[in-house]
């Protein structure tokens, strides 16, 4: 840093029986920092340098990567971990949902492909009116919609295979509805299992989206010991779902505690 030198140049009397001569000639000199915008900037970088300190992280597997920290942190922005081993790869950050410790991945991508088919699901059920419900013989709607991994599943994921869907939801009361009818998808599953056949695809959607969600539908398979291998349970937005029920001609009614709804 650039110093100013700065001489004083005074008389001052030391005093009788000192042996000195009254009105002496004393020089201070002064040693001072010259304030340039160029010598603050390189003072604050040092003070910066010298007050960062190295902490180690205390948890899981970061527990050896140091921790800046730079005085006033509080006020200014939280710990930042040194050479995240997670920044260099682009991982999302994964976020936890509460309650049932499943992982939900925000992918923007997806979203919009699942926007865009319940949109194209939208107008083409509008455009078919009254005729909504697809005849025996006709093509099924595309649609997505995600399983209970939280994964999309798009209905062209199921072209050359063996397809059973029907509709369920997890809270029905009455044993032989939904109940029973799990226990003979299951059933079918075992059955084709054991002949041996690998093209078979088991697929259960919601008729209640908005209390089945994934991490829902994942422990109702998980409790019954389903093999979500080629037996997947789809949910999706409300709209979409009541589409895809006007296209398969199921009815549901709300009832007291429950949805009535055929099969």
């Amino acid at each position: 840093m650039p110093l100013l030198r700065l001489g004083l140049r005074q008389r001052r009397g030391l005093g009788r029986g000192t042996g000195h001569r009254l009105g002496q000639d004393v020089r201070h000199v002064f040693e001072l920092p010259l304030a340039t915008e160029g010598a603050r900037q390189d003072f604050r970088r040092q003070q910066t340098v010298r007050a960062l300190r190295r902490r180690p992280a205390r948890q899981g597997r970061d527990a050896r990567r140091p921790v800046a920290r730079h005085p006033g942190w509080q006020q200014r922005a939280p710990a930042v971990r040194v050479r995240d081993r997670h920044s260099s790869r682009g991982r999302r950050p994964r976020l936890l949902l509460a309650g049932h410790g499943q992982r939900f991945r925000p992918a923007p991508r997806r979203a919009r492909v699942r926007a865009a088919a319940a949109n194209l699901l939208r107008q083409d059920t509008s455009a078919r009116g009254k005729s909504a419900y697809r005849e025996i013989g006709e093509a099924v709607p595309q649609f997505v919609l995600y399983n209970q991994d939280g994964e999309v599943v798009p209905i062209n994921r199921f072209r050359g295979k063996r397809v059973v869907m029907n509709f369920i939801y997890t809270r029905c009361p009455i044993a032989t509805m939904c109940p029973a009818s799990t226990q003979r998808m299951m059933a079918l599953q075992q059955a084709a299992k054991a002949r041996g056949v690998r093209d078979l695809e088991l697929v259960s959607i919601t008729l209640d989206p908005a209390y089945d969600t994934s991490p829902v539908l994942k422990d109702y398979a998980s409790v019954r010991g389903i093999d979500t291998g080629n037996f997947s349970f789809p949910t999706g937005p409300e709209g979409t779902v009541r589409d895809l029920l006007l296209q398969f001609g199921i009815i549901v009614e709300p009832g007291e505690n429950y949805l009535k709804h055929t099969l």
